[in-house]
């Protein structure tokens, strides 16, 4: 499964949101500790594997990495 465009946002209702207009899929996490943002990214996109989500994370947020 590909992953789509990730971003770390402040103001955010809740840990994580995915979101698709048209051909745009952003997942938006909340600034969270680096566990959780991967738990949360997993829980939006549930056909990713935890190791995928961790990646995708380091790969796009890498002010979420430890």
């Amino acid at each position: 499964m590909p992953v789509p465009r990730i971003e770390v946002v402040s103001q955010l209702p809740t840990d994580a949101a995915y979101i698709r207009t048209g051909d745009t899929q952003v997942v938006y996490v909340r600034h969270l500790p680096f566990a959780d943002a991967v738990r949360q990214v997993h829980n939006v996109l549930p056909g990713l594997s935890l190791e995928e989500a961790e990646q995708a994370l380091r790969d796009q947020c890498p002010e979420l990495a430890p």
